[in-house]
């Protein structure tokens, strides 16, 4: 997948016994798809056909997203997307994203909670809002690439969060 949608690696496989691994450089498969253009073309059509449960969450989360709009954007671009969503954990009283940081990803709570902090003048921390699975932090941040003026912070033992980075957002503007 990692080579389809340039993205990162979208599994990790374990073993509990004997494993052999077989891999493709980028190169390579670039000169295979060069070579056969309609077989991958068609391994293409399949992964953006495919929707395990995992898939359909991370597109629903999108989906929330509210510059998203779902007329304008087809189920195939939430497929590519998700793609590039990160998945990150927290443990409790991690600090995810500190005050007056520049936000360059959209967080997407996936398990646990988080609080969003802020600070009065006196330097006393206030918790603004408590966010749990299903919210998001970070998606007019990101778009007008401003600075939180909150802290994120994992409330729950372990907060596990998706992300999607600005990065995408300039990648895809440029292709499209």
């Amino acid at each position: 997948m990692s080579l389809l949608f340039p993205c990162l690696r979208t599994a990790t496989v374990k073993s509990q016994n004997y494993c052999t691994l077989a891999y493709l450089k980028k190169d390579n498969f670039i000169e295979l798809w060069a070579y056969s253009p309609d077989t991958f073309h068609d391994i293409e059509e399949h992964a953006l056909r495919y929707k395990d449960k995992w898939i359909q969450f991370k597109i629903k989360l999108l989906r929330q997203i509210d510059y998203f709009d779902t007329e304008k954007y087809n189920e195939e671009f939430f497929v590519r997307i998700q793609y590039h969503m990160q998945e990150m954990i927290y443990q409790k009283g991690n600090q995810i994203l500190g005050f007056e940081e520049d936000c360059t990803n959209i967080y997407f709570i996936v398990n646990g909670k988080v609080d969003l902090e802020i600070m009065d003048q006196e330097g006393n921390i206030h918790v603004l809002e408590t966010l749990q699975q299903g919210d998001n932090i970070g998606q007019y941040s990101v778009l007008y690439h401003s600075d939180l003026v909150f802290r994120i912070m994992a409330k729950s033992t372990s907060v596990r969060l998706l992300t999607l980075n600005d990065k995408f957002f300039l990648d895809y503007g440029d292709k499209n």
